[in-house]
């Protein structure tokens, strides 16, 4: 089981300096920015659909997703989030007034931006002196995720309760995930072949 969750794996190899991984993983992300900088299509939601602004957030909702947090610990916490589970009841209001300050300017907070970096190797028999063998496990504030939490679940309910969301969407949609995406492929497949029809997977080939 550790094996399959990547857990006990040997750390970056310590020929590769700090400063290559970071050029490294800057650049990466630059090509990705420079390769979706055009405008992408999109479908134009029905009459009468909108999303105008987000709601106003509540201690109450502070609270119910602190407590639903994993028991996870960034180096950017000053505290463990099991500790802050225990008193959120007193700390709740000041996140509250601060996120709410954020959406209604707009704005999320460049600290909240800003993550703890692991280098991790992407598969056994890469070679761990090269840069491009290992991605960046990324670790944000216990706040900037739950900052991220508390907005996606207003996103997702919009959609939802729009309709906007594809019959076929998988990722980022709760009791979805990539086994129910293979799980539907797979029931595609076996009832075509049941039916004796042709059936034929196309596949990207990823570079």
């Amino acid at each position: 089981m550790n094996d399959l969750l990547g857990r006990g794996r040997s750390p970056a190899n310590s020929a590769i300096d700090v400063e290559v991984f970071n050029q490294f993983f800057a650049e990466k992300v630059a090509k990705v920015r420079f390769s979706t900088a055009d405008a992408p299509a999109f479908t134009r939601s029905p009459h009468g659909v909108s999303f105008q602004q987000f709601r106003s957030l509540t201690v109450d909702d502070v609270i119910s997703a602190v407590r639903r947090l994993p028991d996870k610990l960034s180096a950017a916490d000053p505290i463990p989030t099991s500790t802050l589970k225990q008193i959120v009841d007193v700390i709740a209001p000041f996140i509250n007034e601060l996120f709410n300050r954020l959406i209604l300017a707009g704005h999320f907070a460049a600290t909240f931006k800003e993550a703890f970096i692991t280098p991790i190797v992407k598969k056994p028999g890469l070679d761990v002196t090269s840069a491009s063998s290992y991605r960046p496990n990324s670790n944000l504030s216990l706040l900037s995720k739950l900052l991220e939490c508390l907005i996606v679940r207003q996103l997702t309910e919009y959609l939802s309760s729009a309709d906007l969301l594809r019959c076929f969407q998988s990722g980022f949609w709760q009791g979805h995930s990539t086994e129910t995406a293979i799980h539907r492929v797979l029931s595609d497949i076996l009832l075509e072949v049941d039916s004796v029809n042709l059936a034929t997977l196309v596949l990207p080939r990823h570079c």
